[in-house]
């Protein structure tokens, strides 16, 4: 059995926020990033971007030179929201948590951006799967994600 320690938290924003999902694993961003695989930066309008990290438990300062990219190419004031993945076995939990608000808060002087923290998609247990392009709603009052369309076709 798995127990949970923390459960959702928000780290910073309030209130409901929703947009069409956008994002994936971190570790792997610098590998596709300027190739024709990217998205353009009008792809990133009003979606949510959703980060996770994988097995290979990068330091927190990764995260920080990953997220200064993504302000640099002006994603991150394209974007709706930011949900973050459970960190893998929860190494670096805290110090992941204080890299996003130092960043997204601080240095994209962006304090509003909603942050949704320690959600179960990627490389965690127990894990989710988020399907790419779904349009979601995150309630972070109840700490709530709903689906607003089928991920699947029948």
């Amino acid at each position: 059995m798995y127990y949970e320690k923390h459960g959702y938290e928000v780290l910073q924003g309030k209130g409901d926020f929703e947009g069409e999902l956008l994002g994936g694993c971190i570790d792997v961003f610098p590998m596709f990033i300027g190739t024709k695989i990217w998205p353009s930066i009008n792809d990133w309008e009003n979606k949510i971007l959703f980060l996770e990290t994988s097995e290979d438990e990068i330091p927190p300062d990764y995260i920080e030179y990953y997220l200064r990219n993504l302000i640099a190419q002006g994603i991150i004031d394209k974007i709706n929201g930011i949900i973050v993945g459970k960190p893998q076995n929860e190494k670096y939990y805290e110090e992941y948590k204080e890299v996003y608000k130092k960043v997204i808060g601080g240095e994209a002087n962006r304090p509003e951006l909603p942050i949704l923290y320690n959600v179960n998609i990627g490389h965690t247990a127990p894990m989710c799967i988020f399907p790419l392009g779904q349009k979601i709603k995150v309630d972070l009052n109840k700490k709530e994600l709903t689906f607003l369309e089928k991920p699947m076709s029948e």
